[in-house]
């Protein structure tokens, strides 16, 4: 009968630790997914020092290939009592800060057959105006010049706010960017502050 106690009470000891163990580590893993976020939205902040935004494109190779642009600015930015249809903005890009989850990748795009960022290190995309769609909904022809070559873009965008998001196509033959393989049509993908007068 002893015996057969003092079994239960080291079975209720053993129960008792593994559940305290188990909350811990919960506990902790919740705390290692807190840090990470954290990191991360730090990392994001660093990052936005070097853009007024974020400006990102989406390709097709078979797998959705995802990429950013880290630096970009606006060398102009005019925004005629806040009317949206008389924009006029000048937005120049800088190659080499172009970033891919995949290391290889990353650098494949850097060579000549791709971006060629030695050969034309910025990219600029100019807006002239806009035409309104709904409150707030916006469309426009905008001019990309990539590559030395220039073609019109059509994006289209909303205003919340400070905040101006949109998207965009552009097809990458016509720019002279990559081979046979990826699909020819990219999508762009961007959000930034509107800038101070």
């Amino acid at each position: 009968m002893r015996t057969f106690i003092y079994i239960l009470v080291l079975g209720l000891i053993s129960s008792c630790y593994a559940t305290k163990k188990a909350t811990t580590d919960t506990t902790t893993t919740a705390k290692k997914v807190e840090q990470k976020a954290a990191t991360a939205a730090e990392e994001t902040t660093t990052k936005s020092g070097d853009a007024p935004g974020i400006i990102r494109f989406v390709a097709n190779a078979g797998w959705t290939a995802i990429g950013t642009f880290d630096k970009w600015r606006f060398d102009k930015w005019n925004l005629p009592d806040g009317d949206f249809t008389k924009v006029k903005a000048l937005i120049v890009v800088d190659m080499a800060s172009v970033k891919q989850e995949k290391k290889g990748l990353e650098d494949h795009l850097k060579e000549d057959d791709y971006l060629d960022v030695k050969g034309f290190p910025q990219a600029t995309i100019l807006i002239d105006g806009a035409s309104k769609v709904a409150e707030g909904t916006y469309t426009t022809e905008a001019i990309m010049d990539l590559k030395g070559t220039q073609k019109e873009v059509p994006l289209s965008f909303t205003v919340e706010g400070n905040t101006v998001s949109g998207t965009g196509e552009l097809l990458r033959k016509e720019f002279n960017v990559g081979g046979k393989g990826p699909k020819n049509e990219v999508g762009i993908e961007f959000t930034f502050t509107i800038p101070a007068q």
